[in-house]
Protein backbone atom coordinates (compact mmCIF):
# COMPACT_ATOMS: atom_id res chain seq x y z
CA UNK A 1 0.00 0.00 0.00
CA UNK A 2 1.43 3.41 -0.94
CA UNK A 3 0.08 6.45 0.88
CA UNK A 4 0.20 10.12 -0.04
CA UNK A 5 2.46 12.09 2.29
CA UNK A 6 0.58 13.50 5.28
CA UNK A 7 1.79 15.84 8.00
CA UNK A 8 0.74 16.35 11.60
CA UNK A 9 2.07 18.18 14.66
CA UNK A 10 3.22 16.05 17.57
CA UNK A 11 4.85 17.59 20.66
CA UNK A 12 6.19 20.51 18.63
CA UNK A 13 7.50 18.27 15.83
CA UNK A 14 6.07 18.08 12.34
CA UNK A 15 5.82 14.41 11.35
CA UNK A 16 5.45 13.65 7.65
CA UNK A 17 4.56 10.10 6.64
CA UNK A 18 5.57 8.84 3.21
CA UNK A 19 4.51 5.25 2.68
CA UNK A 20 3.67 2.25 4.81
CA UNK A 21 3.71 -1.47 4.01
CA UNK A 22 2.44 -4.04 6.48
CA UNK A 23 2.35 -7.82 6.57
CA UNK A 24 2.03 -10.42 9.31
CA UNK A 25 5.86 -10.51 9.64
CA UNK A 26 6.88 -6.86 9.42
CA UNK A 27 5.73 -3.26 9.26
CA UNK A 28 7.76 -0.90 7.07
CA UNK A 29 7.36 2.87 6.76
CA UNK A 30 9.20 6.08 5.86
CA UNK A 31 8.75 9.21 8.01
CA UNK A 32 10.36 12.61 8.33
CA UNK A 33 10.54 14.70 11.52
CA UNK A 34 11.19 18.43 11.67
CA UNK A 35 11.85 20.12 15.04
CA UNK A 36 10.49 19.15 18.45
CA UNK A 37 10.39 15.62 19.85
CA UNK A 38 8.52 12.63 18.41
CA UNK A 39 7.82 10.06 21.08
CA UNK A 40 7.32 6.43 20.12
CA UNK A 41 5.22 3.97 22.07
CA UNK A 42 6.46 0.59 23.18
CA UNK A 43 6.24 -2.14 20.56
CA UNK A 44 6.23 -5.89 20.97
CA UNK A 45 8.67 -6.02 18.06
CA UNK A 46 12.25 -4.91 17.57
CA UNK A 47 12.37 -1.63 15.61
CA UNK A 48 15.14 -0.84 13.16
CA UNK A 49 15.40 2.77 11.94
CA UNK A 50 17.72 3.41 8.98
CA UNK A 51 18.59 7.10 8.83
CA UNK A 52 18.16 8.43 5.27
CA UNK A 53 18.70 12.21 5.65
CA UNK A 54 19.42 14.77 8.32
CA UNK A 55 20.62 14.57 11.89
CA UNK A 56 18.73 13.98 15.12
CA UNK A 57 19.07 13.30 18.78
CA UNK A 58 17.79 9.84 19.72
CA UNK A 59 16.89 8.90 23.29
CA UNK A 60 16.54 5.16 23.99
CA UNK A 61 16.27 3.85 27.56
CA UNK A 62 17.37 7.25 28.91
CA UNK A 63 20.59 7.32 26.85
CA UNK A 64 20.89 10.09 24.26
CA UNK A 65 22.97 9.85 21.09
CA UNK A 66 23.22 11.59 17.72
CA UNK A 67 22.08 9.69 14.62
CA UNK A 68 23.05 10.61 11.06
CA UNK A 69 22.60 9.29 7.50
CA UNK A 70 23.68 5.68 7.04
CA UNK A 71 23.26 4.75 10.70
CA UNK A 72 20.83 2.12 11.99
CA UNK A 73 19.11 2.65 15.33
CA UNK A 74 17.96 -0.62 16.92
CA UNK A 75 15.24 -0.37 19.58
CA UNK A 76 14.53 -3.55 21.58
CA UNK A 77 10.95 -4.78 22.11
CA UNK A 78 8.88 -3.00 24.78
CA UNK A 79 11.22 0.03 24.84
CA UNK A 80 9.89 3.59 24.48
CA UNK A 81 12.15 6.04 22.64
CA UNK A 82 12.09 9.48 21.04
CA UNK A 83 13.75 11.46 18.26
CA UNK A 84 14.37 15.20 17.88
CA UNK A 85 15.82 17.13 14.98
CA UNK A 86 15.37 17.24 11.26
CA UNK A 87 15.49 13.70 9.95
CA UNK A 88 14.09 11.27 7.41
CA UNK A 89 14.20 7.58 8.22
CA UNK A 90 13.06 4.15 7.07
CA UNK A 91 11.50 2.11 9.88
CA UNK A 92 11.03 -1.67 10.07
CA UNK A 93 9.35 -3.59 12.90
CA UNK A 94 10.31 -7.27 13.00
Amino acid sequence: MILKPTSRKERGATVTKGFKLQSSEAKIKVEAITGGWKEFNRSQNTRLLYILKGYASAEVEGKESIVEPGMVLEVPPDTPFRLSGQIEYFSVRV
